[in-house]
């Protein structure tokens, strides 16, 4: 497994970049290829990009977590000499890293905002049609009252026919 883990397809890709390039790549499959082999986040591919390098690509649609992005910084960072940490590709394509990842923290914040507001009209929708519902029923109990007392009359009246005529 472990030979797989570092064999480069013909991009120079390790599965570590092929996953975070495709977006969709679960926490516990990135955790379970790093933990495999560590390194992998200090190998670059043939076009110069580590796997860092590739989150960044797949952001706008979120496909990517905080969670992995959190976890890619940390273990990029523990495992780079202060060297690799300086170098001007990599510190841009961090700082757009973390300028996407507040991005991201802002539309979910927004996205949370907008959720509970559409809640709150929902509820209030709802209380509005309980309210309609409550009159409705105490209109359709008083009508039914109605009836029946118009019931019973009708078989009264019904009834004193029937003795005044005789009929049974």
């Amino acid at each position: 497994e472990s030979v797989q883990i570092r064999e480069k397809g013909d991009t120079g890709n390790l599965p570590l970049h092929c996953g975070l390039s495709s977006g969709g790549i679960p926490f516990t499959t990135l955790k379970f290829l790093v933990e495999k082999y560590p390194e992998s986040v200090k190998v670059r591919n043939y076009c110069g990009d580590l796997a860092l390098h590739l989150i960044t690509n797949c952001l706008e649609g979120m496909e990517t977590s905080k969670k992995n992005i959190n976890f890619l910084l940390r273990t990029y960072s523990s495992h780079s000499t202060s060297a690799g940490i300086q170098e001007k590709r990599t510190a841009v394509k961090l700082t757009e890293l973390e300028n996407k990842n507040k991005n991201l923290e802002k539309m979910m914040k927004n996205g949370e905002k907008k959720v509970t507001a559409n809640i709150k009209h929902l509820e209030e929708k709802n209380k509005t049609l309980e309210r309609i519902i409550n009159t409705e029923e105490k209109k359709t109990t008083a009508t039914m009252k109605n009836l029946k007392n118009r019931s019973k009359n009708l078989k009264n009246t019904i009834e004193e026919e029937r003795s005044k005529s005789g009929i049974r």
